[in-house]
């Protein structure tokens, strides 16, 4: 411990990062999870697993996407697909979720840089005191912008594969995932899943557009670091919604055929316990 060692704590460096940590952690977790979700909405809906195949991915090596496809691809069984094509919510799964993963992983590395250098301002070094700027927290401010703004497609494409699952043409069953012709099933869900969806579009703004000017003009620019780490704890609540909205319609999906008509209930425990799995 030297004298240097306390002037962090005098400034939001050490809040933010540590609240930019939690933030990548607990959003990788969803993101991790979502693709067991995603899975599950493919088996659901019998969709082609052609677009996982290794040749694909091959032929344009980034790396998120070919490491969603390839887990994605190792929890389906190989089955016969049944349209030429599917909806992009499940052909393009691992080029948005996979660009999202990028992001995610470049987020944390910026993070961990941060979490593990010297910020301070003066940096104490022998006895010299050398004046910076590594208190500028522009690097982690511009990572959290991305990432936040690369979970916006994913959780889209989360909500497209739900409106599949509503859908008879894709499942095969009734509309809704109705237990009787005429019932409204699962059809909340859309409403929920498109309610967290739009908190996170707003969350996706960018903070490292924004600046001040202060002290006479001698600081005269902000990261707002500290916007872009709040801002991507808060995506975490509206993210695992939409998720848990999916897994609710995935699993209702694969356990109607050859089940009892279920009458139309309130879905909320249903929610609550998906969006402990996914957060587990």
């Amino acid at each position: 411990m030297s004298s240097g060692d306390a002037l962090p704590f005098i400034s939001s460096g050490a809040a933010t990062l540590a609240d930019a940590a939690l933030a990548v952690h607990r959003l990788r977790t969803l993101m991790e999870s979502a693709v067991t979700v995603a899975a599950r909405s493919f088996s659901a809906v019998n969709a082609s697993a052609e677009p996982l195949a290794p040749a694909v991915h091959e032929a344009r090596p980034q790396p998120g996407q070919a490491d969603v496809a390839a887990r994605l691809r190792g929890m389906l069984a190989a089955e016969e697909a049944v349209r030429v094509q599917d909806p992009y919510g499940y052909r393009a799964f691992a080029q948005v979720h996979g660009a999202a993963m990028d992001a995610l992983t470049r987020a944390g590395r910026v993070v961990e840089v941060d979490l593990n250098a010297a910020t301070e301002n003066p940096l104490f070094s022998g006895e010299l005191a050398w004046h910076n700027g590594n208190f500028h927290a522009a690097p982690v401010a511009l990572a959290l912008d991305a990432m936040r703004a690369a979970l916006v497609p994913a959780a889209q494409l989360s909500a497209a594969r739900l409106a599949t699952l509503m859908e008879p043409a894709y499942t095969g069953l009734l509309p809704f995932l109705g237990g009787a012709q005429g019932r409204s099933g699962a059809m909340i869900l859309e409403y929920v899943a498109q309610d967290a969806l739009a908190e996170l579009r707003l969350l996706s703004a960018p903070v490292a557009s924004g600046t001040a000017v202060i002290s006479r003009g001698t600081e005269d620019h902000a990261s707002f670091a500290t916007q872009a780490a709040r801002a991507a704890l808060r995506c975490v609540e509206p993210l695992e919604i939409v998720l848990a909205c999916e897994l609710v319609a995935a699993r209702r999906a694969l356990a109607q055929p050859g089940s009892p008509s279920e009458p139309d209930r309130p879905l909320d425990t249903d929610l609550d316990e998906a969006r402990r799995e996914l957060s587990g």
